[in-house]
């Protein structure tokens, strides 16, 4: 059994998730940066023009350079937040 979280560690993990999506919609690169690990492997099944699906594959210096550049790493669908 892991002992209960304390306050500090609540508020780094609070911090880290403002920081993720506060600097996604400002664009602020460096506060991405912050809150991602290294080893950020983000996917997703994606379809292409043909309808083929495909792995989309994210890393983090992706993820950091789309939020400076104030854009989307790549264009969203329906529904699609991430």
């Amino acid at each position: 059994m892991n002992p209960p979280s304390s306050d500090p560690d609540l508020a780094a993990i609070r911090q880290t998730a403002l920081d993720y999506y506060g600097s996604w919609y400002e664009a602020d690169a460096g506060r991405m940066a912050r809150s991602l690990h290294a080893g950020l492997a983000k996917r997703a099944i994606e379809r292409d023009a043909q309808g083929q699906e495909y792995l989309y594959h994210l890393t983090k210096e992706e993820m950091v350079a789309a939020t400076g550049r104030g854009a989307p790493p790549r264009a969203r669908g329906p529904g699609r937040t991430s």
